[in-house]
């Protein structure tokens, strides 16, 4: 009988070592990128979030007798299984997973297809979608040269692995990834809350800029504090023909431009102060929320943030008591304007002013 070539009894020895040392391997997916490790793409794609890897993978029920190759790199999980023919054939499965997108909404996706090749000796040939790779198969592992998007080819080293450690490695990766969506959320966060405390800053600043001291109060109580001397002036020229002076001159002056000068100006101004002070007070509140929420986050205050909550609160303590004097004074001059018409007339021009003054003004707060 003739003897076997050698070349025979190596395919044959080849094989049965795969084998014998196969492992039953449920697994996952994979997505091959550039500079990936298996060629070609695989069959069924998913995207894998927490989902159990053999479920996302579509992995193939155990058989006896399959052998597995994982590697992995950053962001990327390849896994190679499949079984020996005897004639140096070999079929099953690749299943890759690997990161897509990017943080805070990257994921893991996962996807499986089938390979094919040969063994030849210590030389493995496998077909994984359109690629051809070529490579060494040794005991504990192989390389393969395997061709890149670009054209390149770039070696590739595989480990002996079952269906658990490709398990392993796809839940490594998926807290990976995890923890990097988790950082890059927290550092927008972060971000969001310093550019609202700069924000919020901003607005307080250009009040405090902005800070009058009531001025357009104190310039209605000059007002009415010329328009007051005014009328009494107008008294001085006495009843006038048929008390005209005292009946209209000077009740005008005490009516059309003191009352004038505090019931409407006057009345229109503080309001405007009042509402100014309240929005100055509500962007005080906006910095110190801001900066409470800096604080909470661990971070740190927003430069210039206490001057100007320091100056605020001062502008706005100065401005209640300017506009509050003011008032007074004001209210002053509108009772004084009705009570020197009201008295200016004499004789039979007696009792021919404007009667009671109208309603002060009341306090800012």
């Amino acid at each position: 009988m003739p003897r076997p070539s050698t070349s025979a009894l190596l395919l044959a020895a080849a094989a049965a070592a795969l084998a014998a040392c196969g492992s039953p391997s449920p697994a996952g997916p994979g997505a091959a990128a550039p500079g990936g490790a298996a060629s070609g793409t695989p069959a069924s794609d998913s995207a894998a979030s927490g989902a159990p890897a053999s479920a996302a993978a579509g992995a193939p029920v155990p058989v006896p007798g399959t052998v597995g190759f994982l590697t992995t790199d950053p962001g990327r999980v390849t896994y190679l299984q499949w079984q020996a023919d005897g004639r140096g054939g070999l079929s099953g499965t690749v299943l890759e997973a690997v990161a897509d997108g990017a943080p805070p909404t990257e994921k893991v996706r996962t996807r499986t297809g089938p390979l094919s090749g040969r063994i030849d000796g210590s030389a493995i040939t496998l077909d994984i979608a359109d690629h051809t790779d070529q490579g060494v198969l040794a005991a504990d592992g192989i390389t393969l040269n395997v061709v890149q998007p670009d054209g390149s080819i770039r070696s590739v080293g595989y480990r002996r692995a079952g269906a658990a450690d490709y398990n392993t490695a796809l839940s490594q990766l998926r807290q990976t990834v995890d923890a990097a969506n988790t950082r890059e959320q927290q550092q927008v966060s972060q971000a969001n809350l310093q550019t609202a405390a700069q924000r919020a800053l901003s607005v307080l600043q250009a009040d405090n800029k902005a800070f009058t001291n009531a001025k357009a109060v104190r310039d209605d109580l000059a007002k009415a504090d010329a328009d007051l001397q005014q009328e009494r002036r107008d008294i001085a020229g006495g009843n006038g023909e048929n008390c005209y002076n005292v009946q209209v001159t000077v009740a005008y002056d005490a009516q059309m431009n003191v009352g004038y000068d505090v019931t409407t100006s006057a009345a229109y101004d503080v309001k405007q102060e009042q509402d100014a002070l309240d929005s100055a007070r509500s962007d005080a509140r906006a910095v110190r929320d801001a900066e409470a929420a800096l604080r909470s986050a661990g971070l740190p205050a927003t430069p210039g943030a206490d001057v100007a909550l320091a100056t605020a609160q001062q502008q706005d303590a100065q401005a209640v008591a300017t506009a509050n004097g003011a008032i007074d004074r004001l209210n002053a001059d509108l009772a004084a304007a009705y009570g020197a018409a009201n008295s200016a007339g004499t004789g039979e021009c007696a009792g021919v002013g404007p009667g009671d003054p109208p309603p002060g003004l009341s306090h800012v707060s």
